[in-house]
């Protein structure tokens, strides 16, 4: 039977911990957005997206378009899809990251499914707002939604995750591969955890 392999993105096929991160630095936020996180990451996540974006109001899209382009991949990430590939899975990617930087990894590895969230332009690139369509801990929607389309059982879903983010993927999925694990709760569901930095050592686990 044709299996689904889910992938989170920053810190799994990407070899960086938080992409947005990357775009608090370059829009110069870090410092109030370092207060933010602080007030609401643990307590009221959507209200933390939304005054966080709400500082990067007019920013320009080419710095943010120029952090896409310089992702570097984790080690071994091209190998590993590539060999799933002739293995017959299908793979798919849900993350919390910006759209750009998912379709890139679509299109470059050659991945069947994305799920993202997505910045928001106007006609002179200038930021203008956000699209949560990957809420904080609420990537399993999309795992059931992939699940009912291929008539799949959640026992034939593997996750590779790294964080709390992906806990409730882990909760329903069939095998969950924890890649250098940043949360003790998620690590807890991980029937595997790999701590060497190259994406090729789940092979030998599937």
């Amino acid at each position: 039977m044709k299996k689904l392999i889910v992938f989170d993105l920053d810190g799994v096929i990407f070899d960086h911990l938080n992409f947005w991160d990357k775009v608090v630095k370059v829009y110069k936020t870090e410092k109030e957005s370092k207060a933010l996180v602080k007030k609401y990451l643990h307590t009221n996540y959507p209200k933390l997206v939304e005054e966080v974006t709400k500082l990067w109001i007019g920013k320009p899209k080419q710095p943010y378009l120029e952090e896409i382009k310089k992702a570097k991949y984790m080690p071994g990430a091209k190998e590993t899809i590539k060999e799933l590939k002739k293995r017959d899975y299908t793979i798919a990617i849900i993350s919390s990251s910006p759209k750009e930087l998912v379709l890139r990894a679509k299109k470059e590895l050659n991945i069947d499914y994305v799920f993202y969230n997505e910045m928001l332009f106007d006609e002179n690139d200038k930021f203008i707002g956000f699209n949560q369509h990957v809420g904080n801990l609420g990537k399993q929607k999309f795992l059931k939604q992939l699940c009912h389309e291929h008539y799949l059982d959640y026992k034939d879903v593997i996750v590779v995750g790294h964080d709390k983010n992906d806990i409730k993927m882990a909760r329903v999925a069939g095998f969950v591969i924890g890649f250098n694990p940043k949360d003790k709760e998620f690590e807890k569901y991980c029937k595997v955890i790999i701590k060497k930095k190259d994406l090729r050592e789940i092979l030998k686990h599937l």
